[in-house]
């Protein structure tokens, strides 16, 4: 193992600890890290920007901290990537598009913000799908990141960039942005913890928007306990409201997607798996059944559709040559929904957010997979298009509920399983409980399955 591989290997716990006793490690650490990106970059395509210098200097400026203030920073000193539609000043947003100005920000996006009071540092910026809507098209400035884990597959859907960073050990946790599944997807390609927070929980200024009603910022990580250090700084306010630390129920998510014919026999065998866990640990799991997928599928699209053509449609009278013509396709097609389906869909949202919320009175969490299918060659076109159309993060943000994805399981071909859960708007801090962790804990204890090996 190399030694740029051993640093990285540190959770920010650890990382912490040591640059509050020697802030001196903090730019010895990032030298490594950087020029680590740099060098790969060019094969992974994981960043469009590696920031070296303004990372630089960002260390010293951190490291020149007083002591007594070092404590008041959770995040001191640990580097992290960012998704390519967030401002950071200093640094042009691409959105991977050719049709974006190369104009530097001039300030930070909120949630940069938060990160960088907190001590974070922010290391580069990372590959999307153009505009964060649907894969990366082969005409796009910027190529698809390749998934580290299993290079020959998907890395997700447009956060894609974010989690190859955290899981290629470039960095401990990256923010991602969550429409309809894009920090969960990779987060569970990769055999990360992704979690997509509550509609409205933290300011989204200096994001570029895709759909304001449907759209979320929140990071990807490598471990539980990492992700709930930079979730407490990014969504403080949820700290302060009502949790318990007991898990009592747990709500499996029935037939949500039509039947278990429409999924892989690997994904049965692994919920199957799941329930036995809970149960043998004495949380009771109850099946409930909510309203059909497709219903959450075609108000959730209706509304992106609208809202993502309402946003673009002004550029794409000046701009359409310079946009990859996938995207073109995508935001074209909400240019013929009406402003009365738009507004119907809107309404029947609202239901279904309500429908969540009664369901989740009766269990702590609901869990489903993030998809019925398992993860697919990325040269397989047919078999990505299944995979596409085989998942199951929209509906919530179509509810606005929180949703976080966790690795279960890897198929004996190492291809990662996982699974999301819900939880009570604004309760991510429920997440982090002692039962949470529990559960979570004794669901990756013993092998899943005779053949699989646990993540």
């Amino acid at each position: 193992m190399s030694e740029s591989t051993q640093v990285l290997k540190l959770s920010i716990g650890e990382m912490v600890s040591s640059t509050r006793e020697d802030p001196g490690l903090i730019s010895e650490r990032l030298g490594k890290i950087l020029r680590l990106a740099e060098q790969t970059n060019d094969t992974t395509h994981i960043f469009t920007t590696v920031l070296s210098e303004a990372a630089l200097r960002r260390a010293e400026e951190i490291q020149a901290i007083p002591e007594e203030l070092r404590s008041t920073m959770p995040l001191y000193g640990v580097p992290f990537a960012l998704k390519d539609n967030c401002d950071i000043a200093g640094a042009p947003t691409t959105c991977n598009s050719r049709s974006m100005p190369s104009t530097p920000a001039d300030c930070s996006a909120s949630l940069v913000q938060a990160l960088e009071s907190a001590g974070a540092i922010c290391i580069g910026k990372t590959a999307l799908s153009e505009f964060a809507l649907g894969d990366v098209p082969a005409d796009s400035p910027w190529p698809d990141p390749i998934n580290p884990v299993l290079p020959t597959h998907l890395s997700g859907s447009s956060s894609g960039g974010s989690a190859a960073a955290v899981a290629a050990g470039l960095v401990p946790f990256a923010i991602g942005t969550d429409t309809g599944g894009s920090i969960r997807n990779p987060a569970a390609s990769m055999g990360l913890y992704g979690l997509k927070p509550t509609f409205g929980s933290m300011s989204l200024d200096g994001v570029y928007p895709l759909a304001p009603s449907l759209d979320t910022a929140g990071p990807i990580t490598g471990t539980l306990e990492d992700l709930e250090l930079v979730s407490r700084v990014l969504y403080p306010a949820t700290w302060h409201l009502d949790s318990t630390d007991d898990l009592r129920s747990v709500g499996f998510l029935k037939d949500f997607r039509k039947s278990q014919v429409d999924t892989d026999l690997e994904i049965c065998a692994a919920m199957d798996r799941l329930r036995e866990h809970l149960v043998s640990n004495v949380i009771q799991v109850i099946d409930i059944e909510l309203p059909s997928f497709d219903l959450f599928d075609e108000i959730g699209w209706t509304i992106l559709k609208y809202e993502a053509y309402q946003i673009h449609a002004e550029r794409l009278e000046t701009l359409a040559n310079q946009y990859g013509e996938p995207l073109y396709q995508d935001l074209m097609s909400g240019k013929g929904i009406s402003y009365r389906d738009y507004s119907l869909a809107k309404r029947k949202a609202r239901e279904l957010s309500k429908t969540v919320d009664r369901v989740l009175e009766s269990v702590d969490f609901l869990v489903s997979p993030t998809a019925c299918r398992l993860l697919p060659p990325f040269g397989d076109r047919d078999q990505v298009d299944e995979f596409s159309k085989s998942a199951l993060r929209i509906p919530f943000n179509v509810t606005g509920h929180p949703a976080l994805a966790t690795p279960l399981l890897r198929t004996p071909n190492g291809i990662p399983i996982a699974v999301q859960w819900i939880a009570k708007q604004f309760a991510e801090r429920d997440y982090f409980s002692q039962g949470f962790k529990f559960a979570h804990q004794m669901s990756h204890q013993e092998e899943m399955g005779s053949n699989s090996a646990m993540i």
